[in-house]
């Protein structure tokens, strides 16, 4: 009898898992002009189609998106963003270490710096940068991996900055500066659910692994979840994050050029 039950049980779980492949290459297949407007408001493009129309950057991701490369899948995006070329690389995969299976999660944003910067900083969560951080992952299979761009960490004087979080420089004054004489700059900072931004020599850098900024404009968890297959709104919810990314980016290029 408990043979017959697990038969049973196995069939159904592979004609559950073929409809949902199905149901899932069909709503790819119905976003596609969701895709292509998707590049036709942010101006995205994949580097080797700088010059393709919306209607090719759609196809190649919607091919991407349906053939993803052994081991894992990622997509990298150019925009031109008032005046700044900004990369967006997203992915994630599986590679054997020591005989163990290790996945991995990347997404960030970079822009291109043409000119040079004056005052270097990084600003990030508490979060990521504490004892109660390196005691979770201890006793966790996960690790968040996050590196000070800075020799020193730095007290801005505001108030809002320096309770969430952590500033890294080489000039604690040159940095104070910043953060007093670019008002607009502070305010950016407040409402991503995770903040891990950075500007260095040749490039800024906006780092989010996680995705959780992506995750709350899809409304958490459970937003996600009732979304479900619908790719057009995943698309439409997450240009306003690639926009407010850009624009932070404009601040900190103003702000410590």
């Amino acid at each position: 009898m408990s043979t017959v039950i697990m038969i049973v049980f196995v069939a159904l779980a592979a004609g559950y898992t073929l409809w949902m492949r199905k149901r899932a290459s069909k709503a790819l297949d119905d976003a596609k002009p969701a895709f292509e407007a998707f590049f036709q408001r942010t101006g995205y493009r994949f580097p080797e189609l700088l010059d393709a129309p919306p209607a090719v950057q759609a196809d190649r991701a919607m091919f991407d998106a349906k053939n993803p490369k052994p081991g894992g899948y990622q997509v990298h995006y150019i925009r031109d963003y008032h005046g700044i070329r900004i990369h967006y690389e997203s992915g994630y995969g599986m590679r054997k270490e020591g005989g163990k299976s290790v996945y991995w999660y990347s997404n960030a944003w970079e822009a291109e710096v043409p000119h040079p910067v004056r005052v270097p900083l990084h600003i990030a969560d508490k979060s990521l940068d504490s004892t109660l951080k390196a005691a979770k992952e201890l006793f966790s299979n996960s690790k968040r991996m996050f590196t000070p761009k800075g020799s020193q960490r730095i007290q801005t004087g505001i108030a809002e900055v320096d309770a969430r979080f952590v500033v890294f420089g080489d000039d604690p004054a040159a940095v104070q500066a910043v953060f007093h004489h670019n008002p607009a700059l502070v305010h950016a900072l407040s409402g991503w659910a995770e903040l891990d931004v950075s500007i260095v020599p040749g490039r800024a850098v906006f780092a989010d692994p996680s995705q959780n900024n992506m995750n709350a404009a899809m409304g958490g968890a459970v937003g996600s979840m009732a979304l479900g297959f619908d790719y057009g709104k995943r698309l439409e919810l997450g240009i306003p994050v690639h926009d407010r990314v850009a624009d932070l980016f404009a601040l900190l290029f103003r702000a410590t050029a």
